[in-house]
């Protein structure tokens, strides 16, 4: 008889562990997630240079952030007066949201690729 009511105690224990343990398994794999796709991408020549179009999707489940971009290695706070971003990073996007950015490239400028991404813009 006290046998059978440890082995109840011991199942109802470990049960309770074994619940516990699986909320913290889910909880990991169904939790925030930040995630940005780039739904469009596109460039235009202008007479000064060129203008980058970039479309951009918080595809997940929290609000996140565009905090920085790179040309070539190069992040934008390195651009100098080679490229401007608008709107200014970073930006945040709600989850389900697009965001726009343009980025402006100055023609025959080297600032922003070290003379590696401009030098085409010429």
């Amino acid at each position: 008889m006290i046998a059978t009511i440890i082995i109840v105690a011991v199942a109802i224990a470990v049960a309770i562990a074994v619940a516990f343990w699986m909320t913290g398994i889910i909880g990991l794999f169904t939790g925030a997630v930040e995630k940005i796709e780039f739904v469009g991408l596109y460039a235009q020549p202008t007479d000064t240079g060129w203008t980058l179009t970039a479309i951009l999707r918080n595809v997940g489940t929290t609000t996140t952030s565009f905090d920085v971009c790179f040309i070539n290695g190069v992040p934008n706070t390195q651009w100098g007066n080679a490229a401007t971003i608008n709107p200014a990073l970073p930006i945040t996007i709600n989850p389900g949201q697009n965001a726009t950015v343009t980025i402006t490239l100055t023609r025959g400028a080297r600032e922003v690729s070290r003379s590696r991404c401009c030098a085409w813009a010429r």
